[in-house]
């Protein structure tokens, strides 16, 4: 996998693409509501940070830092591996990604249920 640069700026983007489809507005306001992305990355890389910032300056009206944090689905497939012992053996290819996808979700529902 190549280190992408622009992946914090794409994630701010499609935030942006998505806040502006529903905005809410008043007389004197207007406010754009963003998600709370996650960069999943599937197969580890050799320094993943745990979040990625993209400070955001708004000349005198100060500095936003958006962050975005890192989930790394391959640790987690690692912390499971006692109950599904072939689980590391899946290869990282675009033909499983929906499999991956829907385990991911499974065990995203699985953490929050136990914390």
């Amino acid at each position: 996998m190549t280190r992408d640069e622009t992946i914090v700026l794409r994630v701010f983007e499609y935030g942006f693409s998505h806040a502006n489809q529903n905005p809410v507005s008043n007389e004197t306001c207007s406010e754009l509501c963003f998600p709370e992305p996650k960069i999943i990355y599937l197969a580890p890389e050799e320094s993943i940070p745990e979040e990625y910032t993209l400070r955001l300056n708004f000349g005198s009206q100060g500095c936003f830092d958006y962050k975005v944090s890192v989930f790394l689905f391959r640790e987690v497939l690692s912390s499971v591996f006692v109950i599904f012992p072939n689980l590391l053996n899946i290869p990282f290819e675009k033909e499983y990604l929906l499999l991956i996808l829907s385990l991911l979700q499974f065990l995203s529902a699985q953490l929050f249920y136990l914390s």
